[in-house]
């Protein structure tokens, strides 16, 4: 059963971009504030996240504005690949220098893009950082609880739209997605749990019976709790009813789907480790969120639905609903906590409501 997390440079190539400064790099990014963002927001502009294959991803609200690839940095050379953005100013300049002997002409060159595919996306129909969407709560939270977190939040994210790697394709078939060999096997047991949930669910319940919306891979964020083992944060906004409902089942499926990848390929859990160091490394955590890897290795994974704070919240019926789903999965799954957002003038408070019911 061939599952995988790998989202960590190579050895080689983490000693190749310390050799090159590319932590300066990442931290000139971090620090850019585009003139078209509010300032209440340019705190959260540009989010940095390690992936699979030795790229650097950079977000900018919901979107990927640039992947930066140092798979050959250890011969002294990096590229870079923008699925929507290609067609930007300042993008062929950026894709045809590749020689990180000079990473400050390749900072210049990306600072140039990134402040020019802003100024091209902040001009688009999409809302970005408008403090409402999905994208800029995406945002403000993995960047919050992770390059600025400190011992007082009691989550440390470390990755974002976190996804386990299978060399199966999925298939779809119909509008729905169909996992076809190593994960429908991994799969068949957690995709039978939702199964035999909503059923379970839909016997006494009208509202149930009706088709939820098929859940993503994409776990929205993986995090370290206060007890220093792995976390599972499924987000929702405030006005996204259906979506509150059925979250926690959604965070079960996630959680689920991390606490058995650690079971069956155990080098999971070191790999999130060693991807947590090189962040630190890197420059994208702080330097003490080392401290929150435990001595012993990640053992178990826990799971949050988390609610943002937000214009027109929905109503209580779909709060009780989600209680009702999370009181009624089936033993297959774990229950997860509840927790609102609400955004203070002392930054983000969260606030425990699962009550059972």
């Amino acid at each position: 059963m061939a599952v995988r997390f790998e989202r960590c440079f190579k050895n080689e190539i983490v000693e190749a971009t310390e050799r090159f400064g590319v932590k300066n790099l990442i931290l000139e990014i971090q620090k850019l504030q585009p003139e078209e963002i509010d300032k209440l927001a340019s705190a959260f502009v540009f989010d940095i996240h390690l992936r699979e294959n030795n790229e650097l991803m950079i977000y900018y609200g919901a979107t990927c504005l640039l992947v930066i690839n140092f798979s050959k940095a250890d011969q002294g050379e990096v590229s870079f690949k923008s699925k929507s953005y290609s067609g930007v100013d300042g993008f062929d300049t950026l894709k045809n220098f590749k020689n990180l002997a000079h990473i400050d002409i390749i900072k210049e060159n990306v600072k140039h893009f990134l402040f020019a595919a802003v100024k091209v996306a902040a001009a688009s129909k999409r809302q970005f950082l408008d403090g409402v969407s999905e994208g800029y709560w995406s945002s403000r939270l993995s960047i919050e609880f992770g390059r600025e977190w400190g011992e007082d939040k009691k989550w440390l994210i470390v990755d974002r739209e976190s996804v386990l790697g299978f060399d199966s394709p999925d298939i779809k078939e119909n509008g729905l997605v169909r996992h076809t060999g190593d994960k429908a096997d991994f799969m068949d047991e957690i995709d039978r749990a939702v199964i035999y949930t909503k059923e379970k669910l839909a016997e006494t319940h009208r509202w149930a019976a009706k088709q939820s919306k098929p859940f993503g891979n994409e776990l929205d964020f993986l995090a370290i709790d206060e007890d220093k083992q792995l976390l599972s944060i499924e987000l929702k906004i405030a006005k996204n009813g259906d979506g509150i409902a059925w979250g926690p089942l959604q965070a079960a499926v996630y959680q689920k789907s991390f606490c058995k990848a650690i079971e069956v390929a155990p080098e999971i859990a070191k790999n999130i480790e060693k991807m947590v160091r090189q962040k630190v490394q890197l420059g994208i955590l702080p330097d003490d969120a080392l401290s929150m890897i435990p001595p012993g290795g990640f053992k178990s994974v826990s799971s949050v639905l988390a609610v943002t704070d937000g214009s027109k919240p929905v109503s209580d019926e779909y709060w009780k609903r989600a209680r009702i789903v999370n009181a009624n999965l089936v033993p297959q799954l774990s229950n997860s906590s509840i927790v609102t957002i609400a955004d203070t003038a002392k930054g983000l408070d969260l606030t425990d409501v699962t009550t059972p019911l």
